[in-house]
């Protein structure tokens, strides 16, 4: 195109830089002081952009032109700045970009409320069904100032949210309930958002874009709607969607909208471990209610927390008793529960506490340890049966007076002490050992920080001898001696390893007659392990140039995760969210069968059913894939148990030649 001094060149946007497409607009031209209407209709191509010729457009007099819309429906016609423009600062083909603001309700909608699904416990508790399938009905009620807008006005639509940018801030911005950025989405809504319509006596979610149509008879109109939840939403009944419903007068704002997320299964196991804590407050069972409760709270702190966290500030709640979480419990109790009977739960970030560490962030992330929380072995663990009965052979003080003692220990036994003594033969940790022979006193272990770091994972690899005096010359200034105060230091890495496994689970229950106990505990645990490092040493001069290890101090502590990154198919649990409630005698049962042969017995492709369902690894999967939520994050003890052991009978002797 050759540039004239005649051109006069327009392109038409809207307050966030997308072009007006087609839309038509009118023209005045000023000649001091009048102004006169120019009698024609222009109209913007596909871009926004139109081109005009001066001589053509204007009279001779002229000097300067207003511009505004004509009959527009979502904007206001005259433009968000100037209104007046002069027509020599565009000629040569300079380009004349005028905004226009969109029209918005002027708050005449105020918002818009889900009805909830209640359900009523058998103790009188009334609870909130949050689960939402394609079978569901839900319905909607507008709030808005009737000197604004009338009844009749009212409009529905709806989005598909596929964007998980989008997501992440709507997730946060909805459980939060904060509405402050009124028009925080309001472009995104603009480009795909559609209409909701009755035909005949159905109203569905229809394919008809709000943008494309100046007028639809079709579309609903009222301050409450109900909109059946079927194959106009989902092609099958466990699809995934997020959908978010707005009313609106002349156009879609998030200011009046309510997310809804579609067979959202996590959310099930969150609502009934709910009801199952609150039944254990009706009963006055405390350890029933820490089980379920601190279940309930790590769950939603997985659940409502975005899946690609990657530091504190990106999460949505890292408290359980901070107050915009207890603001989202819509139960009384369960709000006094979580607020003043549960222990504090608070999400802390690896890469913070250890950024002195060369290389920790990326490879922490790598390893999926971005957050953990800690809960204490007195105030939590200890509290159950199960681990009471285990208390002895796994963390009180050991003596062996004599060799069958040693022996028939229930845990520092032969096969501990057997591994013990391979890893101290290790020809690499020779050099080091002998550093502390002559000195004769005792000696602690080293943990290599740098090569967990790196990744290695091999005890040899990791832990090392050191003078319990002083730090050897060749040690990182970051590498430490065990006696660190927090275990999460360590990362999981240990020297032994206790597991609490399914079959000890189902035996305290059949040795309890109670399953309750141990349930309540599986629900938050699962299987896990304890962990173990030997800690104090003391190492003396025997003879035929040997040298004595006596161990003298153990460290345990518990490392698990909460977390769903094993395989698809990995059973959870089965829940009845007709009668909100955990199915304990079924999900023991398949809990207890081998991972092997679990494909016999269900299936993940199996239809799941509205009273009973099946809870599997891929259920959390999804929800982190579809709608962005499940943080990944680890539990751990906040401190050691310090196991003493006693007496100095049992040396471990290693010849140096």
């Amino acid at each position: 195109m050759s540039w004239q001094k005649e051109n006069l060149n327009i392109r038409l946007l809207n307050s966030y830089n997308a072009s007006l497409s087609n839309q038509e607009f009118k023209l005045f031209e000023i000649k001091n002081p009048k102004r006169y209407l120019i009698n024609t209709l222009f109209t913007t191509n596909e871009n926004g952009e139109v081109f005009l010729n001066t001589k053509e457009v204007f009279s001779q007099e002229a000097q300067s032109f207003e511009l505004a819309l004509h009959n527009p429906i979502f904007y206001k016609s005259k433009p968000i700045y100037n209104h007046r423009f002069i027509l020599r600062s565009y000629e040569y083909g300079h380009w004349c970009e005028i905004k226009f603001e969109e029209k918005i309700d002027n708050f005449s909608i105020e918002k818009i409320e889900l009805k909830p699904k209640e359900f009523t416990l058998d103790n009188g508790e009334k609870i909130r069904r949050n689960f939402y399938t394609n079978s569901d009905e839900l319905e909607f009620e507008a709030f808005y100032d009737d000197k604004k807008v009338k009844e009749e006005e009212i409009k529905w639509g709806y989005l598909v949210i596929t964007r998980a940018c989008i997501l992440d801030k709507l997730n946060k911005n909805q459980l939060t309930n904060d509405k402050k950025e009124n028009h925080l989405f309001d472009e995104e809504i603009l480009q795909d958002c559609f209409q909701i319509e009755r035909i005949k006596d159905e109203i569905i979610l229809s394919n008809t874009a709000i943008l494309r149509y100046e007028n639809n008879e079709k579309a609903y109109k009222g301050k409450t709607i109900k909109i059946k939840l079927s194959s106009h939403t989902t092609t099958n009944t466990k699809e995934q969607k997020a959908l978010l419903i707005f009313a609106y007068k002349n156009i879609p704002n998030y200011r009046a909208s309510q997310l809804i997320r579609l067979n959202d299964y996590p959310q099930i196991t969150i609502d009934c471990t709910l009801a199952e804590t609150l039944r254990a407050h009706t009963k006055k069972d405390l350890i029933l209610r820490l089980g379920w409760g601190v279940s309930y709270i790590c769950q939603r702190l997985w659940h409502d927390n975005p899946s690609d966290a990657e530091n504190l500030d990106n999460l949505t709640f890292t408290c359980s008793k901070s107050q915009n979480f207890i603001d989202t419990i819509a139960n009384k109790t369960m709000k006094a529960i979580v607020k003043d009977e549960l222990p504090e739960i608070k999400l802390k970030e690896f890469s913070k506490e250890n950024e002195g560490i060369a290389s920790t962030i990326q490879d922490i992330k790598n390893k999926n340890l971005r957050f953990y929380i800690e809960l204490d072995w007195d105030e939590f663990y200890l509290k159950f049966p199960l681990m009471k009965e285990l208390e002895r052979e796994t963390l009180k003080t050991l003596t062996f007076e004599n060799i069958n003692d040693w022996i028939e220990s229930n845990f520092l036994n032969s096969k501990f002490y057997s591994i013990f003594m391979e890893w101290i033969k290790e020809k690499s940790q020779l050099d080091m050992i002998q550093k502390t022979v002559s000195s004769n006193n005792q000696a602690k272990l080293v943990v290599n920080f740098i090569q967990i770091y790196k990744g290695k994972t091999k005890n040899k690899d990791i832990f090392k001898l050191g003078n319990i005096e002083g730090k050897e010359t060749n040690l990182h200034e970051n590498q430490a001696l065990i006696d660190i105060k927090q275990p999460y230091k360590l990362l999981g890495n240990y020297f032994y390893a206790y597991g609490i496994d399914n079959w000890k689970f189902g035996i305290q229950s059949i040795k309890d007659m109670d399953m309750d106990k141990v349930i309540a505990l599986y629900a938050l645990t699962g299987k896990f392990n304890i962990y173990y490092i030997p800690s104090l040493f003391k190492i003396t001069q025997g003879k035929n140039n040997e040298i004595n290890v006596q161990i003298l101090e153990i460290k345990a502590y518990i490392f698990d995760g909460f977390d769903f990154i094993g395989t698809p198919e990995q059973f959870v649990g089965i829940w009845d969210y007709e009668k909100m409630e955990f199915i304990v005698g079924n999900s023991v049962s398949i809990s207890l069968k081998e991972i092997t042969n679990l494909d016999k017995i269900v299936s993940t492709n199996n239809i799941k059913q509205p009273n009973k369902n099946t809870i599997y690894n891929q259920d959390y999967q999804d929800a982190q894939m579809h709608f962005n939520l499940g943080c990944n994050f680890r539990i751990l003890t906040p401190s050691f148990k310090n196991i003493k052991v006693y007496p100095l009978s049992m040396p471990i002797s290693i010849r140096l030649d």
